[in-house]
């Protein structure tokens, strides 16, 4: 459900418009914001959605294309790009596209998307192995089931407004995507080999419900690496899993929050004056309306900035900024020869853990 346009706001009465399938009168209020401000990404982002919405699909992706290159920091462009690759057979693209906005920013609506592209990747490899293999047995994945891909989810996209505006509600990307996309394919039968079954050989057996379980993986690009690694190998995968810690990324050091602009502005000037050098009205934030005298990666530097303004008779504040850090573990289940496996791990990533233990997902 969508709100009336407030009266006087064109996003919002744009926003309202395009969930009421008024394309082309969303157009128009699109196109005369875009003449006052050619740039102005949240109204970009909006054309770029109603071009999906449309069915016009490579005009969207020139948009967000246009829109990622030139705002590489917001989120939703990554996913709403990733969205329309999928839907035309670019998964790599995709799968690019989804990491780069988990990057930026943890989200359960792309961690599956990411899966989804995952998933019709392992099943475009076996296809060609198919294809390529004389023995059909050969080109099935021991332990893995898959099922016929699905399309991925549709993010809502944020609608970024300008410092000191409401944010406006969230749009789905592409409707249109989603309707006018292929059905999944009938899932393939392999044909049964008539050559009788060899003895199995002698091998370190795994217990029956064990999983490998690898990392911590401290981003996404090597999780992502071990995971292909693991599919090419022929082991099954269970689950990617995901976890957040907070730690320290820097230190900032200023004068507390003044009651207006124009006071903040006015305490800069004096702090100037006094000697503190170089300082800054901080314009968003928890802390409008401070004044910044820096931001410090190390504690020593906060430290030492802090002990300087007191020679001069300042007292200032401080504050540890936090950032959250990602750490992912792959479970995966390997079959009997477990050794071969730890073998062929430790050639490949020496430096990452490997254990045993019972499984904790169901591999499909």
């Amino acid at each position: 459900m969508w709100s009336a346009a407030h009266a006087g706001d064109p996003i919002e009465e744009a926003l309202s418009l395009i969930a009421q399938h008024r394309h082309g009168e969303a157009r128009e209020v699109l196109d005369s914001l875009l003449e006052r401000d050619p740039g102005e990404s949240g109204v970009r982002l909006l054309l770029g959605i109603l071009h999906a919405r449309e069915g016009n699909f490579i005009e969207a992706i020139s948009m967000f294309e246009d829109l990622r290159s030139d705002f590489p920091d917001m989120f939703e462009t990554h996913n709403n790009l990733a969205v329309l690759y999928a839907e035309l057979g670019r998964l790599d693209d995709a799968r690019g596209a989804l990491i780069a906005a988990l990057e930026l920013r943890p989200d359960a609506v792309v961690y599956a998307n990411l899966g989804d592209v995952y998933t019709r990747l392992a099943q475009r490899a076996y296809a060609s192995a198919r294809q390529l293999s004389t023995d059909p047995a050969a080109a099935s994945q021991p332990g893995v089931t898959l099922e016929p891909a699905s399309r991925p989810p549709v993010e809502p996209a944020d609608i970024p407004a300008a410092e000191g505006e409401a944010v406006a509600e969230s749009l789905e990307t592409a409707e249109a995507v989603i309707a006018q996309a292929e059905q999944p394919a009938p899932e393939e039968k392999e044909p049964e080999s008539t050559a009788a079954p060899e003895p199995p050989p002698v091998q370190a057996q795994a217990a029956a419900g064990e999983c490998a379980h690898a990392g911590d993986f401290a981003d996404l690009a090597a999780a992502t690496d071990a995971v292909e690694w693991i599919q090419s190998y022929g082991a099954g995968l269970a689950e990617v899993r995901h976890e957040e810690r907070e730690e320290i990324k820097n230190y900032r050091v200023y004068w507390p929050i003044l009651e207006s602009r124009e006071a903040a502005r006015a305490k800069a000037s004096e702090l100037r004056s006094a000697g503190a050098g170089d300082v800054a009205v901080i314009g968003r934030g928890p802390l409008t309306n401070a004044v910044s005298f820096g931001v410090f990666r190390s504690e020593s530097n906060m430290r030492r900035r802090v002990a300087d303004l007191e020679k001069l008779g300042i007292s200032a504040s401080t504050e540890a900024n936090m950032k959250v850090v990602d750490q992912y573990t792959v479970e995966a289940r390997v079959g009997d020869d477990r050794a071969a496996f730890d073998e062929a791990w430790a050639g490949r990533f020496p430096e990452t853990p490997i254990r045993y233990a019972a499984c904790t997902a169901d591999p499909g």
